[in-house]
């Protein structure tokens, strides 16, 4: 390996937490500073010039992954196109996308050696599921006279929708996809006449 490049403290940290981020969704509490590494493009020691062990990087790559910048991020890149449909599916799409990954990070900090912010954690999780609420509310106001039930009551449906997906959901099956949970969501399981 080369000498990486230099570059100030905090982005270094930043860099290497972007580098850690899809591999701790991917390989969870068997991560090893060898793949963040090889995925950032420096040695191992420069990871450990900039935190002191795996744990504090993986719970500096939490704090990241469940911050409102990273939400807001995720909420920009969606496309909710215009209709009640199109927005139930984009609303099923990144509910269970948010979902699987708060999930696996979850997953990972209870096995982390240094887990240490249970309630930090719980705090973050609230924060981002109230401004994603939000945001879905927003995306649900012109279409409030489709409706049959309350905005908050469909957005609650949705949310448990996703997260049974995300809970039953097999690797490498394809039968319910958001598409079509959120046709279901809105029509039900019924064929037309």
């Amino acid at each position: 390996m080369t000498r990486a490049t230099p570059m100030p403290p905090q982005e270094r940290r930043a860099s290497l937490v972007e580098a850690t981020l899809p591999l701790l969704l991917q390989h969870g509490p068997s991560l090893t500073t060898k793949q963040v590494a090889e995925a950032a493009g420096v040695a191992e020691g420069t990871i450990f010039r900039a935190f002191t062990s795996l744990p504090d990087l993986i719970a500096a790559t939490t704090r990241e992954a469940l911050s409102a910048q990273r939400l807001q991020r995720d909420i920009a890149a969606v496309e909710p196109g215009d209709t009640l449909l199109s927005k139930s599916h984009a609303a099923i799409a990144i509910l269970t996308q948010r979902m699987a990954d708060v999930r696996n990070l979850l997953h990972t900090v209870h096995h982390s050696q240094e887990s240490d912010g249970g309630a930090c954690l719980r705090d973050e999780l609230e924060a981002r599921r109230d401004e994603l609420e939000a945001w879905l509310m927003e995306q649900l106001e012109p279409h409030i006279d489709e409706l049959s039930i309350q905005p908050q009551a469909y957005v609650e449906f949705l949310r448990t929708i996703a997260l049974g997906h995300v809970f039953n959901y097999t690797h490498g099956s394809a039968a319910l996809t958001p598409e079509t949970l959120a046709s279901l969501a809105l029509s039900g399981a019924r064929k037309a006449n």
